[in-house]
Order: C-alpha cells, then sequence, then structure tokens
C-alpha cells in the first residue's frame, strides 16, 4: 500500500456506522483544479444514493429528528461554492463585496 507524505496524509474520508454507500459512489478529500485538501465526514446513519459524488470538505449527516432548517440565507458562488461573509469574488466583469450573513444561524 503506498504512503503519502505533506497534505496528502493529513486529510481523512470519515464513514459513520449504519451507513450504506450505493455502487459507483465517488467521496473525494482532495480537489486539485482548486488545490484544496479538507476532510469530507458522511455521518451515522446516512444513504448515499448511486454515482453519487461527495466533494471535499463537506458534512452529510442527520442534525435533528425530525429534521428542521438549520441555516438560510447561504450564498454561493461560480460551481456552487459556498460565499464566505465580506469576501471578495467576481461577478459578471467587476469586483463585488459580500457583505451578507451567509451560513448566520437561524
Amino acid at each position: 500500500m503506498p504512503r503519502f507524505h505533506g497534505i496528502a496524509s493529513e486529510v481523512r474520508i470519515h464513514i459513520g456506522g449504519e451507513t450504506y454507500l450505493a455502487f459507483d459512489v465517488v467521496v473525494l478529500s482532495h480537489d486539485a483544479s482548486r488545490d484544496l485538501w479538507a476532510d469530507t465526514w458522511i455521518g451515522r446513519c446516512c444513504f448515499v444514493g448511486a454515482r453519487s459524488i461527495i466533494l471535499p470538505g463537506v458534512r452529510i449527516g442527520v442534525a435533528e429528528n425530525p429534521a428542521r432548517i438549520i441555516r438560510r440565507g447561504i450564498e454561493e458562488g461560480v460551481y456552487g461554492v459556498r460565499k464566505q461573509p465580506g469576501t471578495r469574488h467576481r461577478t459578471r466583469g467587476h469586483v463585488a463585496y459580500n457583505a451578507g450573513p451567509a451560513g448566520a444561524v437561524d
């Protein structure tokens, strides 16, 4: 089994007990195109459907039973990347600032 050194050896994929991954599921902890390396979490008692792709840094799981909304007003940028409050992002050729409460908890 190959040994990884550096950043690749520091990130992990965490899958909880009683979780089912259907066929052809891809779970990533890296994205070389964005130079992103991050832990990826799939919680306990989850079902991930066939041919799903779980991107690096994602956390999947149930927050409460029965389920409830835990965040509103989350803004997303290019390719669904979440915008952080007060960060710069490009929109149609000019620079804009995102000063909204992205990810604010109700």
